[in-house]
């Protein structure tokens, strides 16, 4: 336990074009421009002190006073403050703690935002100051009296604010949602993975010359015309395309050009009999589909020493999810994209190790369900979704064709949560490996009679949901339910506000981007949100459990942990992974957990 909590709000200088909302945090604190105008703070509770930003050299002797060896940092935005903190003035905090992420798991479901001015005003501790959007594009040296007086005003009630708000939401969190908050920070102000930045302009390179060679091809000039809808339409029509796919837009009603990629229209456009006609479809996806050049270009704006963002409780599951313009939980796993994997690399004399709990979510799920036959295969090491598949086509195991196999995966994959027969032909039609109908109705009902638990615990799931509406305690270890809630073992909730039922089912209210919506949630979906749940337990366990032995993790992705460790540790660090990571949590015992662990210099080799 740390000794004291350092509440702490830096305001710094932004302009236009100069701002956290075009930059990341790194690109923004590693700028120029940057500039710390002030700062207040308060140590536990005593009184706010407020630090001018007027003079350089007095501000960060002020601030490295502060006794941070034995104390946790708390802001609203620790990611920022903490990052400031550490690159500017080489202060790195005992701990960390966000207001922000401690607002999610409970207050965001009701508040739609984890903004200091929503968080505020959903929790009654009065109104948050505005006084910020005056300072745009002001420096400290270029205000005027009253404008520091109004400015620290400002900042001296955020410290307030942030203060009350830690002071209702810390205790609701158990103490390993602490650590947990603490360790996200860390992977960012303390970064361990290296950004090999030469791999990222190859890759970059690539991307331009395969859009110069494709529009080679179709004989265009100007990319120009890809990019266009109407010019695009017009190239198909000189192609012979006298009908160029359309849909109706589900924004306007009206009728649209298909030329997405997930159009069907478009995706018979590349299978067209014209070759022609395939070679410009493929150009215009080419040279639309820029989010891989966009990502690569955004990467090489960070520093070589990357810092990774992640948004803790991010997803309603409670899983993580992507902060700051980098998406760290969407990196490619193969194809050109994998580039970005590949750049994150470990320093000389250290290796990157990436240990993944192996279908820890169906593991979950059968589990829970009690299906035996599904959870002793897991656990004897069997090929599941041989076992599977064997069933399915009623042949031996070792008959079974790698074709068969991927049925079997998308089965124990995908059925577990109330899947139907379409979304199950939808499901297979993307894979590329379409089936018909009374091919994907045998399927599917096949596996709900071979695994019969399953269906059932969409109906005591369903249950669950009735419990919840009526704010009836109901028991289903390892959950329990409570008014709009489903306890989960490790004292965290999954929250479903304003639960009730309608003619078309459950719905609860949730939020859509910045909209707030009623959500549809019914027994399958509760099994799959639950399941995602308990796969976050399990792995934040291990992250844990490894931290006290001061391992921190440089990234989580999903079932995943990635450490950079040096070489003459690397055997030892794998096995502690192996031990810990293939226990069962005590909260579910008969799961049956297994992992895989890789090793290379990069994140890709380890993979």
């Amino acid at each position: 336990m740390t000794k004291h909590n350092i509440f702490i709000d830096l305001e710094t200088y932004y302009d236009t074009d100069y701002s956290l909302s075009k930059m990341t945090t790194a690109e923004y604190v590693h700028d120029s421009r940057f500039e710390t105008i002030m700062a207040c703070y308060a140590i536990d509770d005593g009184p706010i002190q407020f630090l001018d930003g007027l003079d350089k050299h007095q501000l960060a002797l002020l601030l490295k006073a502060l006794p941070w060896e034995d104390a946790t940092l708390v802001a609203h935005n620790a990611i920022f403050d903490g990052y400031v903190l550490a690159k500017r003035y080489g202060i790195y905090p005992e701990k960390y703690f966000c207001t922000m992420m401690a607002s999610r798991p409970n207050v965001v479901p009701f508040s739609g935002s984890m903004s200091l001015a929503k968080v505020t005003d959903y929790m009654g501790l009065g109104t948050k100051g505005g006084y910020v959007s005056d300072m745009k594009g002001v420096y400290r040296a270029h205000m005027r009296p009253h404008e520091v007086m109004n400015y620290r005003a400002y900042c001296e009630l955020d410290v307030e604010i942030m203060r009350k708000i830690h002071r209702e939401l810390a205790p609701q969190l158990p103490p390993a949602e602490h650590e947990l908050i603490d360790s996200t920070i860390r992977k960012f102000t303390r970064p361990q993975l290296l950004l090999d930045k030469s791999v990222l302009r190859t890759r970059l390179a690539e991307i331009q010359q395969e859009k110069e060679d494709v529009l080679v091809e179709t004989g265009l000039s100007d990319p120009a015309v890809l990019r266009s809808n109407e010019q695009f339409a017009q190239v198909l029509m000189t192609l012979g395309v006298s009908d160029p796919p359309q849909k109706i837009s589900p924004t306007t009603g009206e009728p649209t050009w298909a030329f997405a990629k997930s159009d069907a229209g478009m995706r018979e456009l590349l299978e067209h009999e014209d070759e022609k006609v395939q070679a410009v479809a493929a150009a215009r996806l080419r040279h639309k589909s820029t989010i891989e050049e966009a990502r690569i270009e955004r990467f090489l704006l960070q520093p070589d020493l990357l810092p990774v963002p992640l948004l803790y409780y991010g997803a309603h599951t409670g899983r993580y999810s992507g902060l700051d313009k980098l998406n760290m939980q969407n990196l490619p796993v193969r194809g050109g994209a994998v580039a970005l994997r590949r750049a994150l690399t470990a320093p000389e004399g250290y290796k990157v190790v990436a240990a993944d709990l192996s279908q820890i979510e169906a593991r979950i799920a059968v589990t829970v369900a009690g299906e035996a036959n599904l959870r002793d295969a897991f656990a004897a090491g069997e090929d599941v979704y041989k076992r599977v598949a064997s069933r399915i086509y009623e042949i031996p195991i070792e008959e079974v064709t790698p074709a068969q196999r991927f049925i079997g995966k998308q089965c124990v994959l995908a059925l577990n949560y109330g899947m139907g027969v379409d979304k199950f032909m939808d499901t297979m039609r993307i894979a590329k490996n379409p089936i018909d109908r009374k091919e994907a109705n045998r399927i599917v009902y096949g596996y709900r009679e071979n695994n019969s638990s399953i269906p059932d615990l969409w109906r005591i799931s369903e249950q669950l949901l009735d419990a919840m509406a009526a704010g009836r305690v109901l028991e289903f270890p390892p959950l329990a339910t409570g008014k709009d809630f489903l306890r989960l073992p490790n004292g965290m909730v999954l929250r479903y506000p304003d639960l009730k039922l309608g003619p078309e089912g459950y719905t609860y209210e949730g939020t859509v981007g910045r909209a707030r919506v009623r959500k549809k949630i019914y027994g399958g979906k509760l099994v799959e949100n639950f399941t995602q749940a308990l796969a976050r337990i399990v792995i934040s366990e291990v992250e844990l459990a490894l931290k006290k032995y001061g391992l921190h993790a440089a990234l989580q992705v999903h079932d995943e942990l990635v450490y950079v460790v040096k070489d003459e540790h690397v055997e030892k660090v794998v096995r502690a992974l192996y031990h810990v990571m293939r226990r069962s949590p005590h909260w579910l015992p008969d799961l049956p957990v297994d992992c895989e662990v890789g090793v290379g210099q990069n994140y890709a080799e380890a993979h």
